[in-house]
């Protein structure tokens, strides 16, 4: 038996069960018809081998990688993976919705209406770091907790409350609706978080972050809410995304 009839029977024996053995079959017997009707120069005949073990090696890789896509199509499940991301949670008094990762308002609205909870999703403009994650939430007992890259995003509520849920989509270059903390990821002053460093300690960190990312920086002082001169002695309380390209840090004086 020659190298060529062993690499065809291994091949014909890993797609013999497969959802692909007649395309597998066609692909082999294109080859064999074109070695067939195809009579090779003298100078050509000492490579015909090794063509053809690269002929019959493409054509079983085109099969494996084909099984193996729809393998993959047939396994996933979209409805399974958001299910996966949201849960909702129930008990006599209050409802607890958490989401493990980025949902967008189609898909926690159909979750929810499958838990049977009967409120109301809408979205708001703001930044990448909050982007289909909660962002706020109306009523009386309403409550967001978490979200902050190292905890799971969850609302929580009392049940028969009137309660939207708020999420994010992105506001592109308008300003945002629900603002974001201006040192995250994917906002425009984002690295290390500066709160609590003094200006004469970071002041030129920030300036840098800020025309890298063509940002303009106002400076407020957290006592009065006042747009302030700022002074090397002060300190930085927080930073705040209003859009892509502006941001307002509140300093304690």
């Amino acid at each position: 038996m020659t190298d060529d009839q062993r690499l065809s029977e291994r091949t014909d024996e890993r797609v013999a069960d497969g959802p692909l053995m007649d395309l597998h079959d066609q692909l082999v017997e294109a080859i064999a018809r074109q070695q067939s009707t195809v009579t090779p120069l003298p100078s050509q005949r000492r490579r015909t081998g090794a063509h053809t073990r690269r002929q019959v090696l493409a054509a079983a890789a085109a099969v494996v990688v084909m099984v193996g896509v729809a393998l993959f199509v047939t396994s996933t499940n979209d409805d399974a993976r958001v299910a996966a991301d949201v849960t909702v949670e129930q008990d006599a008094d209050g409802v607890t919705v958490s989401i493990e990762n980025s949902v967008s308002v189609e898909e926690l609205e159909r979750e929810l209406t499958a838990a049977g909870v009967d409120v109301d999703v809408r979205p708001m403009a703001t930044g990448p770091s909050r982007v289909d994650h909660f962002v706020s939430i109306s009523g009386n007992s309403g409550k967001l907790i978490g979200g902050d890259g190292t905890t799971t995003n969850k609302a929580q509520f009392t049940k028969g409350d009137e309660v939207v849920l708020f999420l994010g989509v992105a506001a592109g270059q308008r300003p945002y609706d629900a603002m974001t903390d201006a040192w995250a990821y994917g906002e425009s002053l984002a690295g290390t978080n500066l709160d609590g460093t003094t200006l004469a300690e970071s002041r030129e960190e920030i300036d840098r972050r800020a025309a890298a990312s063509g940002t303009s920086v106002s400076y407020r002082l957290l006592a009065s809410g006042q747009e302030t001169t700022p002074q090397p002695e002060d300190v930085i309380a927080d930073a705040t995304g209003l859009s892509a390209n502006s941001a307002v840090i509140m300093l304690d004086r």
